[in-house]
């Protein structure tokens, strides 16, 4: 008899650990982030590991649902997603809801640009990939928030290849700021790809992001 209750118990606390497992794994701002450059009414509880890169561009995690208006409330008018189609779809229909009751001068455009987990752990952003999302980047009406789901592995890398195509920063610092903001050298694809553009000519294949308009 002890044992078989001993035994529900177990099943019991099994049950409820598979169904906090997903809630848990929504507190994706559990990382250590800095809080710094974000000068912005957005916090963590809206995006994680939010920061402005310039006037032109914001990076940072997925974002609740909170953090849409906020964005528009900055002046973002397109969001870039880094993730996989299925999550891009996702945000999609939130924007288009979103934009649904949006002055067209206000309504945020969106850009789905998936960078695939072989890109992430092994082979790297191809040169060809790489100039077709920074063309997109310089044909977007700024300003941009470009996001993954964590906001420091994939726009990481991107973030860094931006700061170097606007000479904000040497590649040293480009790539410091990156680790700053938790980019990790383990993703091996994303970091053979940062160090394909340690040469400035391969650099200058890129499309250059335009100043906002």
């Amino acid at each position: 008899m002890r044992r078989t209750r001993l035994n529900k118990l177990r099943l019991c606390f099994a049950l409820l650990v598979g169904i906090a497992a997903p809630v848990m794994a929504e507190d994706y701002c559990a990382y250590d982030f800095p809080l710094d450059s974000n000068p912005t009414p957005i916090t963590s509880k809206d995006v994680c590991n939010f920061h402005q890169v310039d006037a032109q561009l914001y990076r940072g995690g997925r974002p609740r649902s909170s953090a849409y208006p906020k964005l528009v409330g900055i002046g973002v008018r397109t969001i870039i997603n880094l993730e996989e189609p299925k999550f891009a779809m996702e945000e999609k229909a939130a924007i288009d809801q979103l934009n649904s009751g949006l002055p067209s001068d206000r309504q945020i455009q969106f850009v789905s640009f998936p960078i695939t987990p072989a890109e992430i752990d092994e082979e790297g952003v191809s040169d060809g990939r790489l100039r077709e999302l920074f063309g997109e980047i310089q044909a977007s009406t700024k300003p941009i928030f470009l996001h993954c789901y964590h906001g420091k592995d994939r726009t990481g890398m991107v973030v860094a290849l931006y700061r170097l195509l606007l000479n904000q920063k040497s590649a040293t610092d480009a790539y410091d700021e990156a680790y700053h903001y938790r980019f990790s050298r383990k993703d091996h694809g994303l970091s053979r790809t940062l160090d394909r553009y340690k040469s400035a000519k391969r650099l200058r294949t890129l499309p250059r992001p335009e100043p906002a308009k």
